[in-house]
């Protein structure tokens, strides 16, 4: 099939379709593969869909397999290490700061509000 877009991260050749399973767009080769796990087909209305081949499942006669881009990508494992450490780095800049101890004057009262909540019976209010 030919190729309908390029991969931005490796500049590569890949034909857009429509995953059956989750009904969103999906890079593949253009160029059909044996050991491939996509089964490719065109439908009624020219769209391009893949669908997932179970174990041992084969493709129908008027599909071809396929793979998806991900997988042949050269430079798609450096973008999602470098994707989580960004996920990472924004959950630390999220997370709340440590605060300073309480003065000696200041009483925490956590303490003394878990002791009085285990004395009431439930369903009461203090």
């Amino acid at each position: 099939m030919p190729a309908n877009g390029t991969c931005d991260l490796c500049g590569a050749e890949i034909l857009w379709a429509r995953s059956t399973k989750t009904g969103k767009p999906m890079p593949l080769d253009p160029e059909p593969c044996a050991d491939g796990n996509l089964a490719i087909y065109r439908d009624h209305t020219g769209r391009i869909n893949a669908r997932p081949l179970k174990a041992g499942e084969k493709p129908e006669h008027i599909e071809k397999l396929g793979k998806a881009h991900f997988a042949t990508c050269p430079k798609y494992p450096a973008f999602i290490a470098a994707r989580q450490q960004r996920a990472k780095q924004a959950a630390a800049a999220r997370a709340p700061k440590p605060t300073e101890p309480a003065p000696a004057n200041v009483t925490n009262l956590t303490t003394f509000r878990r002791r009085k909540a285990a004395q009431q019976p439930r369903g009461t209010t203090l």
